[in-house]
Formats: C-alpha cells, structure tokens, sequence
C-alpha cells in the first residue's frame, strides 16, 4: 500500500493525491476547573474558526489515554479508606469497573 502523504513541510502536508492540507494544534485549557459556560464558549470559538476556513476543514479532538488505575490511585492518594467506608466502596467500584477493561 502506498503512503498517501508525499512531502511534509512544517504544518503543511502534500497527499499523492495532490491535495494539500494544514494541520494545526490547538493547547488544551485546564477544563476540570472551568465552568461549562466558559467550555460552550472555546468550542464556539474553535467552531467559528474552522468555519471560517476555506475549502475542506476538520476539527478533530484527539485525547491521550489514560490508565484508569492511576486515576483511582491518585483518588486515594493520601486517604484513610479505614476511616472513609463510603468513598473505598466507590473507588472499589472503580478498580473493579476498569479491570474488566484490560
């Protein structure tokens, strides 16, 4: 199979094709502490801004995986899980949810 990339140069990419596409990223904002209505607007923005565009345009949302376990770790880092009955149940319900996963 042939690779459908023939040159890259910086941020922009030649298909075999002859199709010429630029690719752009985007920092990703803290949204664990943002309200929603702050989130509704960046994506707006972020909308507006691939509409905006001439030609063809895709917005794509490409998150890095991450290990549920360390999730649950960091969750119960520093906690007495004795003293705490009801938030051990829940990390339990946790570890026990993303084990059947791998």
């Amino acid at each position: 199979m042939r690779m459908p990339i023939r040159h890259v140069a910086g941020n922009v990419m030649w298909t075999v094709h002859g199709q010429v596409w630029a690719v752009y990223r985007v920092a990703g904002a803290d949204a664990a502490h943002t309200s929603r209505r702050a989130k509704e607007q960046r994506l707006k923005q972020l909308e507006a801004l691939v509409k905006a565009l001439r030609g063809e345009s895709m917005l794509l949302s490409l998150c890095p995986a991450v290990d549920p376990a360390s999730v649950v770790a960091k969750m119960t880092e520093g906690v007495d899980l004795v003293a705490s009955p009801r938030y051990r149940k829940a990390t339990d319900v946790l570890r026990g949810s993303w084990s059947s996963w791998s």
